[in-house]
């Protein structure tokens, strides 16, 4: 078992794990930071991002590159459990939808999925995180079973005081808020990033997320939105 690592959400599209319990990371930018990853639950994070299907973890981010013969319908933003469905077509192609989890209890159903055809390659991809590396790796464990699911009595100790950063891979704003509110209230310090700042049902990811803005109007656009801002360089 992964003794370093633990499940501490999923559904039936995505997984978050936390890593770092109790083997700090090699890297010395990061050093005793724990690590959140964002990974697609029945496709490996190099598989997702030749196929596109990483859009489910990453949004509209421009830094996946561009995968050719994909094309998305709409993307799933639907995905704090605050927020209410509001379609009038409820329970049309809301299936996985995170609002209703599948039941369509909800007070309606966002028609929100993706649609994929054909083979694909992804080009002019320039996210800095190397897929291959940790995320692969930890959705092998995952798969194979070698990630037990947090457990705040075991687990909690190895969580309080330290820092934690929200999406080393994936985007923070596709997992509940109630995942990231309960690791803030044990951390002392949290870091995350989101690149779906302008989406209506994502403004209130601003309480433990800056906006990832890629240029200057960017910068301006998330202010008045009343987001705090991390421009990135390229």
């Amino acid at each position: 078992m992964n003794n370093n690592t633990v499940l501490i959400y999923e559904d039936n599209i995505r997984i978050c794990l936390l890593s770092g319990l109790k083997i700090p990371s090699s890297n010395v930018k990061t050093g005793n930071q724990l690590q959140t990853y964002i990974i697609l639950k029945n496709a490996s994070p190099l598989d997702a991002v030749k196929s596109g299907d990483d859009v489910l973890i990453c949004g509209d981010c421009i830094h996946r590159g561009n995968v050719a013969t994909k094309y998305i319908d709409q993307i799933d933003v639907a995905i704090n459990e605050s927020i209410e469905c509001v379609n009038t077509t409820h329970g049309v192609n809301c299936v996985n939808c995170n609002l209703c989890n599948g039941t369509h209890k909800a007070p309606g159903a966002k028609s929100i999925w993706i649609k994929s055809h054909g083979a694909s390659k992804n080009g002019q991809r320039s996210c800095y995180v190397n897929v291959g590396q940790a995320p692969q790796g930890l959705y092998r464990s995952y798969k194979i079973g070698n990630i037990a699911p947090y457990d705040k009595d075991i687990h909690n100790r190895y969580i309080e005081g330290r820092n934690i950063r929200f999406g080393a891979y994936g985007d923070p704003a596709f997992i509940p808020l109630s995942v990231w509110r309960n690791l803030a209230e044990l951390a002392s310090n949290i870091t995350g990033y989101t690149h779906q700042w302008r989406h209506e049902l994502k403004q209130a990811y601003k309480l433990y997320c800056m906006a990832s803005c890629d240029n200057s109007l960017d910068v301006i656009d998330a202010k008045r939105l009343g987001w705090r801002v991390f421009e990135v360089r390229p």
